[in-house]
């Protein structure tokens, strides 16, 4: 019984902290509360963490040139999130959220809108 604690335990904590944790990082956002729940459940739908979800949208969302319908709203509160990312993503959605003068936040919230907008 106490070595399925002990391996159940360390099952937990590599799922929280990668072994090889020097390749993700934690990328941590401000943005409105709905849209990190919408995000959320596409994640899940996808059978995705947080995480992979925004690395993946922002890969695609690369090659996607047709924005002129999307939009921005403000709608509700907003909140701060954190996600593990791989390291070499990071430095790249940082510099596409400094190239188009976003903070983390709103370049997340925009590229989920726009990979949902043209996905459907």
């Amino acid at each position: 019984m106490e070595e399925i604690k002990k391996n159940k335990t360390k099952d937990i904590i590599e799922l929280i902290l990668p072994i090889e944790k020097e390749k993700k990082v934690y990328l941590g956002f401000y943005g409105n509360k709905n849209v990190i729940e919408e995000m959320k459940k596409y994640a899940h739908n996808y059978k995705m963490s947080l995480g992979e979800y925004i690395e993946e949208i922002h890969n695609t969302c690369k090659n996607i040139k047709n924005i002129s319908k999307l939009t921005m709203k403000e709608d509700t509160e907003k909140i701060t999130w954190g996600v593990l990312v791989e390291k070499n993503n990071f430095n790249d959605i940082r510099n596409d959220a400094k190239k188009y003068n976003m903070s983390l936040g709103e370049y997340i919230e925009y590229i989920h809108k726009l990979y949902i907008y043209n996905i459907r």
